[in-house]
């Protein structure tokens, strides 16, 4: 796999679901809105190797949790890697089980 242009992508998923997530928000559903990221972490996961499917959907998951800034009670704001990181490279060994299977 070619890591910039993994990296462009990403660069790429991340600034359309900042840039969007108000316009394709659904209020209906509870703020519910489309993640053009995980839809890149799942083609790569459906067609690269074990090692570069789970790192490339860990540096995603770091990238959007880079992006999220949080909000402390105090209105501190601190940014929290992990959760979308390791989401990410649960959805992608997921994925990587069921291409196997």
């Amino acid at each position: 796999m070619r890591w910039w242009v993994f990296l462009l992508a990403m660069m790429v998923s991340v600034a359309l679901d900042l840039a969007f997530v108000q316009v394709m928000q659904i209020d209906s559903l509870g703020a519910l809105a489309p993640c053009v990221t995980i839809a890149v972490v799942v083609f790569v996961a459906l067609f690269a190797p074990l090692a570069v499917a789970l790192w490339s959907a860990w540096i995603a998951g770091v990238l959007v949790d880079l992006s999220l800034p949080q909000i402390s009670s105090s209105q501190t704001t601190y940014f929290l890697i992990g959760p979308h990181a390791l989401g990410f490279v649960a959805g992608a060994a997921i994925v990587i089980q069921m291409r196997t299977a």
